[in-house]
C-alpha cells in the first residue's frame, strides 16, 4: 500500500474510462453522436463538425467544455444524451477481476462510492453490464444534485453525506481536471487512471487493476 493514502477511509470512483478502459466501439459510438450534435446545432456538414470538435477538444480536454466553447446550448445534457444513445451491453461485459478488486477494497475501507456526471439509470446499466452493481455503497450521479463534477459541488455533497473530512477521501478517475484537480483542491487524495498520469494527482496508475498496489 502507498503510505500517502494511510489516512483514507472512503474511496470514490469515476465511471467512464476509469472502471473500464476506452473501448473503441463504445468510444466511437459516443463520439459520432457528439459530432451529430455539433452538426445539427451549428448547421454545418458532418465532416466539418467532426473537424471543429476535435480541434477544440485538444485544448479543452473535456467533451462538455468543448461543446460549451462551441456555443452548444445545454452542453452537459447533450453529452448525457450521447452517452445513453449507444448499446452499452454490446461493449461492456462482466469483469471478474474488477469485481474481486472492489470486494477487497470494501473489506478494507468504510465506504465505496461512485461519483459520475452520468444519469443514474445510465450508470446502473453500465455497472450491471460489468457485473459490479453491488460493489458500491452509494451512487452519486447527475440526478443526485443536478451538478457536474466540474464545479466541485458533488464532492462537497459527498463529504456531507459521509460525514467525513477531505483528508479521509480518495478519488479515482481518468479526467485530469474533473477527477484530479477539483477534488485535490478540496484536500482529497487522488489517483489518476491514465497511461500518462497527471503530476497533480497523489498517485497515478495505468489501469484500474493497478489500484491494488496503491490502496491494498
Amino acid at each position: 500500500m502507498d503510505e500517502r493514502f494511510r489516512d483514507v477511509k472512503y474511496v470514490t470512483f469515476d465511471l467512464d474510462y476509469t472502471l473500464y478502459p476506452r473501448i473503441e466501439g463504445l468510444f466511437q459510438g459516443v463520439r459520432n453522436n457528439i459530432y451529430r450534435v455539433v452538426e445539427r446545432s451549428l448547421e454545418i456538414p458532418y465532416e466539418k463538425a467532426k473537424e471543429l470538435f476535435e480541434a477544440n477538444f485538444k485544448g479543452m480536454g473535456s467533451t462538455t467544455r468543448t461543446l460549451e466553447q462551441l456555443g452548444i446550448p445545454d452542453a452537459a445534457e447533450r453529452v448525457r444524451d450521447c452517452l445513453e444513445d449507444v448499446n452499452i451491453e454490446e461493449h461492456l461485459h462482466p469483469d471478474a477481476r474488477l469485481k474481486g478488486l472492489l470486494r477487497q477494497l470494501k473489506e478494507r475501507y468504510q465506504k465505496l462510492v461512485l461519483i459520475s456526471d452520468s444519469r443514474k439509470d445510465n450508470a446502473v446499466r453500465k455497472l450491471n453490464a460489468l457485473g459490479i452493481s453491488d460493489s458500491f455503497d452509494y451512487l452519486f450521479c447527475w440526478d443526485t444534485q443536478q451538478e457536474n463534477k466540474s464545479n466541485g459541488i458533488i464532492f462537497s455533497y459527498t463529504e456531507q453525506r459521509l460525514e467525513c473530512v477531505p483528508g479521509t477521501l480518495a478519488h479515482v478517475g481518468d479526467s485530469e481536471i474533473d477527477d484530479i484537480e477539483i477534488p485535490s483542491q478540496r484536500g482529497w487524495k487522488t489517483v489518476h487512471v491514465s497511461k500518462k498520469p497527471s503530476e497533480k494527482a497523489t498517485a497515478g496508475i495505468a489501469t484500474i487493476y493497478d489500484l491494488e498496489r496503491i490502496l491494498l
